[in-house]
Formats: structure tokens, sequence, C-alpha cells
């Protein structure tokens, strides 16, 4: 997943300004084509990979649902063998029960990880679905553009000509670059504060720490050690 949503990072960290001037310079589409194609592929995997944790953490939640009920059986069974003056069986009971009690709460954190991987692969949708959006909508004004500027570079003995019947085509060519620029600048702006969010979640997500520590907390509380033989 790490992978995944680093490729995901660095099409969304890609400037649609850039890519533009990029064309411009080169007078070809081509370089927007290439991030279009790479940012739906990209879409596509991360499509796939919602489908797939979506379908893991009802699995994750329908096991430990079982835990819960398993936990709450023991829980009676060790009173009940108390009550009996059964030793021997409710230490079996109890240590059973700790063992699941373990296991919920380790299930509850990769609950709380798939939850948050989800989230983070969610958000990281929206951004690069606008990104792709808007890329396409600015494409079309630029090829526009382009074809502009082929047509005057091909009809240089006729310019005064058009320039007179288009009513200055040298002004109205830089005003909508002025306005694609724009628009794409904007665009960058607002999907900035989301893009690092997600960056950094990213981060925060491959921290196996966090995991043991919180294991070893809640051993803590329910009175474990890390070692078994102490249990």
């Amino acid at each position: 997943m790490a992978s995944l949503m680093q490729k995901i990072s660095t099409l969304i960290q890609g400037s649609l300004h850039e890519l533009v001037d990029r064309a411009m310079r080169e007078k070809s589409l081509a370089v927007i084509d290439v991030y279009i194609r790479d940012a739906g592929d990209g879409l596509t995997e991360l499509n796939d990979a919602i489908g797939t944790l979506q379908a893991n953490l009802t699995g994750f939640s329908r096991e430990r649902d079982s835990l819960a009920v398993r936990a709450a059986e023991l829980d009676e069974a060790v009173n009940h063998f108390l009550v009996k003056n059964d030793n021997t069986k409710a230490q079996a009971a109890s240590a059973e029960l700790i063992h699941v009690k373990e296991m919920m709460a380790m299930q509850d954190q990769t609950i709380a990880q798939a939850q948050k991987d989800l989230e983070e692969q969610r958000r990281g949708k929206d951004i690069l679905q606008t990104k792709i959006t808007t890329m396409r909508y600015e494409r079309e004004k630029l090829a526009a553009l382009l074809e502009m500027a082929k047509a005057k570079e091909a009809n240089l003995h006729a310019r005064q000509k058009a320039a007179d019947v288009l009513g200055g085509g040298d002004i109205d060519m830089d005003n909508l670059t002025k306005s694609i620029y724009s628009r794409l600048d904007k665009a960058d702006a607002d999907l900035k504060e989301s893009q690092n969010t997600l960056e950094g979640s990213i981060d925060n997500a491959i921290d196996s720490d966090k995991v043991d520590a919180d294991l070893e907390e809640r051993r803590r509380k329910l009175g474990l050690t890390s070692d078994p033989t102490k249990q």
C-alpha cells in the first residue's frame, strides 16, 4: 500500500502550470497526455486498492466480533468454574480469555490502521481525480491555443491580414495563455493543503513501532507481561 500511495503522491505533486509550460515550449500536448494517462492508471489502481481494503476491513470486523463473543463466553466460564471450586478449569479458561483479549486488542489495532489507510486512499483518489479533471479541461483550451500558433507560423505572409480580420490575434493568444495559467495556479493552490496532509499521513502509516507500543500498553492495563512465562 505504501508504494501505491507514494506513486499517487508523486502524481499529485505534479504542477499543472509546469506541465502546460513544457507543452507550450515543445508545442505538443504529448506531455499532458502522458500525465493524464499515468494519473488515470494510478486512479484505477487506487480504486482497486480501496475495494480490497474495504473487503478486508469487513473481514477484520467480523473476526473481531467473533473474538468478542468468545471472550464473553470465557468470562462466564471462569466465574462458573470458580463457583464450582474447579480451579484447574478456571485457570485454563482464564488463560484462554487472556489470549483472546490480546487477539482482540491486536484486531482493534488492525481495524484502526485499515480505517486510516482507507481514509487516506479515498482522499488521494479525490485529489487525483480533481487534477485529472482540471488537466483535461485545460488541455482542450491549450490544444486550441497551439493550433492558433501553428496556423500563424504557417501563414507568416498573411499575418497582417489575419490580424486585421481577427482584431489582434496576438493579444487574444496572450490573454488565453494567462487565463489558462491563472486557473492552473489556483487549482494547484487549492490542492496543496490536501496534498501536504496526504504526504504526512503516508509517512505516518509506515510506523510499525506504534503497533508494538500500543500492544504493550494494552498488556499493562490487562496486567500482562511480554514474557508469557510470567503470565
